[in-house]
């Protein structure tokens, strides 16, 4: 039995994991059961802000090291400590902005840490040029602000402005870039009150305070950096401004060699590599064909168990911790279907050990699993998961037409094709067949009989689905009393086949074996029973029946693009001439 606990949106997640787990660290569970976390969404989300927030004191430190040894300490200091401060400063908002401290507004701090650097060392190094002409300290951190302070304030008003759009977005994952504009708005105010107001305070008293050794190595770095750009910047910049044309060829070769980089695929591009933010378990979804009995759900998930099971002996090292299996529902699916119970569904899941434990990344595992499984064209589809965001498949395509036979074609020949193209894996369709139907048309004798499709309806509805009889109120509730056949009635076609169908004369209840009826006869007689599957999934495109074709790629092997050039180099073009409609 699986129990999901959900967060309300004014609800920490942290501290219902831990409210949760202390909970269970007391519970006593019966005997013979044994309780255990399947998956704790709170510690992955908990151990990410705090990487995040350890990278950025890293960060920070290092940002101080390259100051200290070029400016003064007071002046390295504070410009260190405006950092954080900026940052901090910026959290007094979230709360009237409706924000919250999660993965897209500590993301937005990282990606504005150079501009807030940017803006304090242009200030301080404004400052330190007012200094070398003679002026006091005070006069100096005054006069070092003024200079810079139109092109900083510019620098913060464009990057707001290129910011904007994100605020815009609405796709599903990437809405966390949403949060950006306000973030970069509340952070880059209060970088430049912290450079205006409180760093020229702080650079205006006259004592320096490196002394000797720190004070000699900043000494040999200016002279260090003052020779590297008389000896080779000036240089550059005199030969650029004199030869204006062969500089701006130059530049035109560069795009040029990148953009051909980039074609001639020596630069691969993956716009989304599962390989990256990868979590601490590989989770595989299977899906049957739709109907599929729970039992046989359950062996096929059993065969992927199975399989993971020698993947220890074969790295080498104890890379899995546990195995753990879901049949008949998805450990995590799309939005909607989880609480959705479904036979042919299942989710098997590699909890794996700590990476300082462990030798293999979870990619590497994930590709041992799927050799292991082997072949899985008997499934509708099988999906492997390793990163805390679902994957789409990077390789899709969508067909339209008119014909479903015609369209099960082409899906087959691409279907065919991408099992032979190196690296791509996880080929699944839209055409997927859904339950078991039987159409029922009346025979010419059921005709003559005057019965009629909505009589014969009505009664298989009545025995089978069931026929509301009485009411019965319990306190608030209301009970519905259905009469119906017992469950074995109701297992099999044959049971159908055998039904019998009474003639009703007038004003009899149709469904119910009421004194008032004429004949009764069997269903066989008065119908013609078939069999049939539609499409599980109809999907349509411009008003015509449409299907997709979809796969993902191994990265390692060949990229989305690559796979993508290589099939519409290789069969589309031939799909295209042998189905021109």
């Amino acid at each position: 039995m699986l129990v999901r606990v959900d967060a309300a949106e004014e609800q920490s997640i942290v501290e219902l994991s831990e409210e949760i787990r202390g909970w269970l660290d007391t519970y006593e569970a019966p005997r013979d059961v044994a309780i255990d976390v399947w998956s704790d969404s709170a510690k992955p989300a908990f151990n990410r802000l705090t990487d995040i927030i350890k990278n950025g004191v890293i960060g920070a430190l290092l940002v101080f090291i390259c100051l200290v040894i070029v400016f003064d300490l007071r002046v390295a200091l504070w410009i260190a400590v405006g950092i954080p401060l900026s940052f901090v400063g910026s959290l007094i908002f979230l709360g009237a902005a409706d924000l919250t401290l999660n993965m897209g507004t500590v993301f937005a701090f990282f990606l504005l840490v150079g501009i807030v650097v940017d803006d304090a060392v242009v200030v301080g190094e404004s400052t330190a040029a007012e200094r070398e002409i003679g002026k006091s300290a005070l006069d100096a951190a005054i006069g070092g602000a003024k200079a810079v302070f139109g092109p900083i304030t510019i620098g913060v008003i464009t990057t707001l402005l290129a910011l904007v759009p994100f605020a815009f977005i609405t796709t599903g994952n990437f809405q966390m870039l949403a949060v950006f504009p306000y973030v970069a708005f509340f952070v880059l105010v209060v970088s430049l009150a912290e450079a205006f107001l409180i760093l020229p305070a702080h650079l205006s008293y006259e004592r320096p305070w490196s002394l000797s050794p720190l004070k000699d190595v900043q000494d040999w770095v200016r002279h260090w950096l003052e020779g590297l750009r008389e000896s080779l910047v000036v240089p550059a910049v005199s030969w650029s401004v004199r030869h204006i044309g062969l500089t701006l060829a130059c530049a035109l070769v560069v795009v040029v060699a990148g953009v051909a980089l980039v074609r001639s695929e020596i630069v691969r591009v993956v716009v989304f590599d599962s390989r990256v933010n990868a979590t601490n378990s590989v989770q595989a979804d299977l899906t049957l064909p739709t109907g599929a009995p729970f039992e046989t759900t359950l062996s096929f998930a059993e065969r992927f168990v199975s399989a993971a099971e020698s993947i220890n002996q074969q790295l080498g090292s104890d890379s899995i911790n546990a195995v753990s299996m879901m049949v008949g529902n998805l450990a995590s699916s799309k939005h909607g279907e989880e609480d959705r119970p479904r036979s042919h569904v299942a989710s098997v899941r590699l909890h794996l050990n700590d990476h300082l434990i462990r030798t293999a990344s979870p990619w590497e595992i994930a590709q041992l699993w799927r050799r292991n499984v082997g072949d899985t064209s008997y499934l509708e589809s099988v999906e492997y998961e390793t990163s805390r965001v679902r994957a789409k498949p990077s390789v899709a395509y969508a067909f339209k037409h008119d014909d479903v036979k015609t369209l099960k074609e082409v899906v087959a020949e691409l279907r065919q094709y991408l099992t032979t193209v190196p690296g791509t894996y996880g080929v699944s369709d839209s055409l997927s067949l859904g339950k078991r139907h039987v159409e029922i048309e009346l025979t010419p004798a059921a005709e003559a009989a005057g019965m009629t499709a909505a009589l014969v309806g009505a009664q298989l509805r009545a025995n089978y689905h069931g026929i509301e009889v009485q009411r019965l109120q319990r306190g608030h509730d209301e009970l519905k009393v259905m009469v119906r056949y017992p469950s074995e009635r109701r297992a099999s076609l044959g049971e159908l086949v055998r039904e019998r169908i009474f003639q009703v004369g007038p004003g009899a209840r149709v469904g119910v074996r009421d004194r008032i009826r004429n004949d009764e006869m069997p269903l066989a007689m008065v119908t013609r029973l078939t069999e049939t599957r539609e499409l599980g999934i109809l999907k349509r495109i411009d008003g015509q029946q449409a299907t997709d074709v979809s796969a993902h790629a191994d990265p390692s092997v060949i990229t989305p693009i690559q796979a993508r050039r290589k099939i519409n180099a290789e069969l589309m073009l031939d799909l295209l001439a042998t189905y021109p409609d």
